[in-house]
């Protein structure tokens, strides 16, 4: 039995991977509510010699969340974290081979949250749209530069010319023209080009967060707004509707938000794919007063029962997989004999999360 402790962690570079070792653990904690994170597998029963799992785990996030402890517990296999600073992704990799038929782990994390609301002023002239802000700006292989979702973001935002203010339009307009479809798998693909077709031909844009929030990116990127999506896991009850929270089993509570970014101000939290929700779950009209004052809240706000895991999209994952690219990292991976593991079916794959708040 390997037994490995990780408490907050310094960086060592290694290009753009980070591998991350012990540190000092912070003594206080100011934040609002900490929630203890078990997150288990069982790969004994997959078939195959070679094995391995990448598991996207939070990571600290100055003024929203912070990492306090992370316990992992392992039979068998050699496992180690690793961080791509770039995309914000912090993980831990395991490979047992065909020696080791034990293929367990088990992981404890206690982290620190607070609710993370946005603040319009004053202007912080250090913030700035510098090199590693721009990189949210280029394309990617799932959000292209895409000529029919620059017409439309010209026509939603106008004549407008501050940055803030077509954020906000952007963000409304994908709220009033998008709704939750629970027939899709997951949390989406998150294909703004495939969401904004549906547009063209119907009106409306049906999508899971995962989807809604990749195109609120594209169209904030299309503006000239910096912008990204922030994938997570819900680990706690919401105060302001059943419909952001969860219960102790938070196995399939992932859940994708958006981050942008404003020059002065910095990076804004959005959420307009759990207005969707929330309209869907509590058969609200869009034009409900209800509604109206949570989408308004919602630009520029995370409630504190979230946790962020990255903002990686369409990246290689190191070590490196078999199957290539991932597109979106809020599922554990995994591959036997290099074969691909469906990530949504927890029950084959033999994962399960469970969320508990620390001293309850």
């Amino acid at each position: 039995m390997n037994r490995r402790n990780f408490l907050h962690f310094s960086c060592i570079s290694t290009m753009s991977m980070v591998l991350l070792g012990e540190s000092i653990v912070y003594a206080d904690n100011t934040m609002g509510t900490t929630y203890v994170l078990t997150m288990e597998f069982d790969l004994s029963v997959q078939k195959g010699d070679q094995c391995s799992l990448w598991v996207p785990l939070p990571n600290t996030i100055e003024g929203f969340q912070r990492v306090i402890d992370t316990t992992y517990t392992l039979s068998d296999g050699k496992g180690e974290e690793f961080y791509f600073k770039t995309l914000g992704a912090r993980y831990y990799f395991v490979k047992w081979n065909s020696s080791e038929r034990i293929r367990r782990l088990k992981i404890e994390i206690s982290v620190a949250v607070q609710d993370r609301t946005a603040s319009f002023y004053p202007i912080n002239h250090t913030r700035v749209i510098d090199k590693d802000v721009r990189e949210f700006l280029l394309p990617t292989a799932h959000v292209p530069h895409d000529p029919y979702i620059d017409k439309v973001t010209r026509r939603v935002i106008g004549n407008t010319q501050a940055p803030l203010e077509k954020a906000r339009k952007i963000y409304d307009w994908i709220v009033h023209n998008t709704y939750r479809d629970e027939n899709i798998r997951g949390c989406g693909i998150g294909y703004p080009v495939e969401m904004i077709k549906q547009f063209g031909s119907s009106g409306k844009m049906g999508g899971k967060c995962f989807d809604i929030s990749s195109l609120c990116v594209a169209m904030m990127r299309s503006a000239g707004i910096p912008a990204r999506e922030v994938v997570g896991l819900r680990v706690g009850a919401s105060r302001l509707s059943n419909a952001f929270g969860t219960g102790e089993n938070v196995t399939s509570a992932q859940h994708c938000k958006v981050e942008f970014f404003i020059e002065g101000l910095g990076w804004i939290p959005c959420d307009p794919a759990d207005i969707s929700k929330l309209v869907l779950k509590e058969n609200l009209s869009i034009d409900s007063e209800r509604v109206k004052e949570l989408s308004g809240k919602f630009f520029g706000f995370w409630e504190k029962n979230w946790i962020a895991l990255n903002y990686a999209r369409d990246f290689d994952l190191f070590p490196a997989n078999a199957q290539g690219k991932l597109d979106q990292f809020n599922y554990p991976y995994g591959e036997i004999d290099g074969e691909y593991i469906e990530s949504y079916d927890p029950k084959n794959f033999r994962y399960s999360f469970h969320s508990a708040v620390q001293g309850i």
